[in-house]
């Protein structure tokens, strides 16, 4: 989101600066800077969707396919094609309209792929366990689909109005959601993890999956948020053991990102009692058969 929100800051910056600092400028330059802007906008709304479809992946215990990859691989080059096209008919005919028709539905088409994450966000939490955590999930998709929805119909709108409704956005953005997510992880998360019996449930997972003493110590500091550097410091260990610490996790858990760890953590948590154990240990047997 952090993307999106430099991408929505550029706009409006754009036409701040355009409006009143370089309002003497000739039109031509005035054009250039807006072509440009916009391109940059571009690529940094395709890396928000790609790091979007990573987060909405992860958050049901998945990780993004070599088809979600090559479609935001696809998406850039035929918008780079097109970017190229338009600017060939601007340089010839001064006509700035067909880049502006390209810059809509190339971010279109990129908010679509960011609103179908998001269904398929919603429909992929069936398969959790943990019905808090199916309800975090849920109401974070729900968010994010209405907020891809809203962004796609502000193409239709004047520029004015685009404009003062980008501001909104940001409010929309940070204001709304980020909080109230925040809030409900936190519930998932701290309050969860401190009740004795969700101790018994991640000591259980602990053991069901054979990790040592230090790798305990060391999933408890990702778990914190430390970095390799913070746990390297705060267990006066290498950073090269502290790698090779995270790595064999990795490994027994037959996963490949922390969000992942963090996640499975977090349902083994929130999981019944039944479920909690019938899961983890499944899980540990094949891994060692």
């Amino acid at each position: 989101m952090v993307v999106l929100n430099i991408s929505i800051l550029l706009n409006l910056s754009l036409n701040y600066l355009l409006t009143n600092v370089f309002s003497t400028l000739a039109t031509y330059h005035k054009v250039i800077i807006v072509i440009g802007v916009n391109i940059a906008g571009f690529f940094l709304f395709a890396l928000m969707t790609f790091y979007y479809l990573v987060l909405t992946r992860s958050l049901i215990d998945k990780t993004i396919g070599k088809i979600e990859k090559n479609l935001i691989i696809s998406i850039i080059i035929s918008a780079s094609m097109a970017y190229g096209f338009a600017l060939a008919i601007y340089s010839s005919t001064s006509e700035i309209s067909p880049f502006l028709l390209v810059h809509k539905i190339f971010i279109s088409i990129l908010s679509i792929v960011s609103l179908m994450a998001s269904l398929r966000l919603f429909v992929g939490t069936k398969n959790l366990r943990a019905k808090s955590e199916v309800r975090t999930i849920r109401i974070f998709s729900v968010v994010y689909t209405l907020f891809f929805i809203y962004l796609l119909f502000l193409w239709v709108l004047p520029l004015q109005v685009w404009i003062m409704l980008s501001a909104f956005n940001l409010l929309l953005l940070n204001v709304i959601p980020i909080p109230f997510l925040a809030i409900l992880l936190k519930e998932r998360g701290g309050q969860v993890l401190d009740k004795p019996e969700t101790k018994v449930k991640i000591e259980r997972f602990y053991e069901n999956y054979r990790l040592s003493k230090r790798e305990i110590e060391i999933v408890v500091l990702i778990l914190e948020g430390k970095s390799n550097d913070e746990i390297k410091d705060e267990l006066f260990i290498s950073i090269f053991t502290v790698k090779k610490h995270i790595s064999n996790i990795f490994m027994k858990l037959d996963i490949k990102s922390r969000s992942q760890l963090i996640h499975m953590v977090m349902r083994a948590a929130l999981a019944d009692s039944s479920d909690s154990a019938d899961g983890n240990i499944s899980s540990a047997n094949e891994q060692t058969s």
